[in-house]
């Protein structure tokens, strides 16, 4: 008689996870992230490190130079650079360049998903200039990577693109229907349960994974900040506002990144969105804003005319 040994049944979870390749962390960062940690940093060697790889300087600098640091003079070399922002600062805008590197696919045409990523990580930075507790460069770097996992979900799953595209049209379109057809509203609910979840929730029903988690995975995998990797798990999830175990400053960063994505719909003549009447009302409350500030901040945005 033969028997069959018992086996745990897999997780979903790790299930849908076997395929996803998240990329490896470079060595220029390896090193950078060890010469920062040291108690006397070698500028030197940072420098040296970052301006022999000529397709990250040229990156680096284009960054610097752009719109969102918005320095007093154009940088012309990394070692000015430095001199500009300090090792810290260039720590972080390495980071996210490699990052930026390593998502690139064939096939995959991503340059509409980080101009979108580029203008929220803008407007997160100047959001972090009226707001305290969160520092400009880990306000930048959440706007930026928070949605750093749907490159890897389109990588893993041919059909993600559509879902990505469902979930946004969604966010928008529901509340928006609900508001011009008030008699419709009950129908338009009977007609899906899609309009009650989070972004996140319609992945996970279609893929049995999010871009909020597998986002997080590859922040650890490359030595990110726990503050950092936590707000990116956590930008969907909006419990991290009431959370009494959740850090002060990723419920803060969370709340700016919903912020500055209302902020931004706003701009261009939106009004509310499902992620926003899921978390917006919260959101407000931990950075101690109101609806108005809100209207005031995105006039003072639209009045600076930065084009990405």
């Amino acid at each position: 008689m033969t028997t069959t040994p018992n086996t745990a049944p897999q997780d979903p979870v790790d299930s849908a996870l076997a395929g996803v390749a998240i990329p490896s962390c470079p060595r220029t960062l390896t090193e950078l992230q060890h010469e920062l940690a040291s108690d006397t940093p070698d500028i030197r060697k940072v420098t040296n490190s970052v301006s022999n790889d000529i397709a990250l300087s040229v990156a680096v600098l284009r960054t610097v130079n752009s719109p969102i640091y918005a320095l007093p003079k154009q940088v012309a070399n990394i070692a000015q650079a430095v001199s500009m922002l300090g090792l810290r600062r260039l720590g972080v805008l390495v980071t996210n360049t490699l990052i930026r590197q390593a998502l690139k696919f064939d096939g995959l045409n991503l340059d509409e998903f980080w101009s979108v990523s580029t203008k929220r990580a803008f407007w997160m930075t100047r959001l972090s200039k009226r707001v305290k507790g969160v520092d400009a460069d880990t306000a930048h770097s959440v706007g930026l990577l928070c949605d750093l996992g749907v490159p890897l979900l389109m990588q893993k799953f041919n059909d993600y693109a559509d879902t990505y595209k469902l979930a946004n049209e969604l966010n928008v379109g529901i509340p928006l229907l609900k508001r011009q057809f008030p008699m419709m509203a009950q129908i338009i609910g009977k007609g899906t349960d899609d309009e009650t979840r989070r972004f996140t929730e319609i992945e996970f029903e279609k893929h049995g994974i999010e871009h909020a988690q597998i986002g997080a995975m590859m922040a650890r995998t490359w030595g990110l900040s726990p503050v950092l990797c936590d707000a990116i798990r956590r930008h969907h999830d909006y419990t991290v506002f009431w959370d009494k175990n959740a850090t002060p400053a990723v419920a803060q960063v969370v709340a700016m990144s919903l912020v500055a994505e209302f902020g931004i719909h706003r701009s261009t003549g939106g009004e509310a969105t499902s992620e926003w009447e899921h978390g917006g009302e919260s959101a407000l409350g931990v950075i101690h804003w109101s609806i108005e500030d809100v209207e005031d901040w995105v006039q003072d945005m639209l009045s600076e005319d930065v084009t990405f």
